[in-house]
């Protein structure tokens, strides 16, 4: 297994994003998507991600769940 991590400041009030995927069975994830952007988006790209299959929040507070309904969409 080979782990391939990235991450990216999303949002209004810059908040890390990070984004994880394992190169042998594809799956990925992103933890705490403050903001979905263009940054999101192209770190996703960057990482030849199309669908993810988990979303971890690390905690409510606006700043790190803002992306959470466009992401899932």
């Amino acid at each position: 297994m080979q782990l391939l991590l990235s991450s990216c400041e999303v949002g209004f009030m810059p908040t890390n994003c990070y984004i994880g995927k394992d190169s042998a069975s594809g799956q990925s994830f992103v933890v705490d998507p403050g903001f979905f952007d263009a940054s999101l988006l192209q770190t996703l790209k960057k990482l030849e991600i199309s669908s993810l299959n988990y979303i971890l929040l690390t905690h409510g507070h606006h700043d790190h769940i803002l992306g959470l309904h466009p992401l899932q969409a």
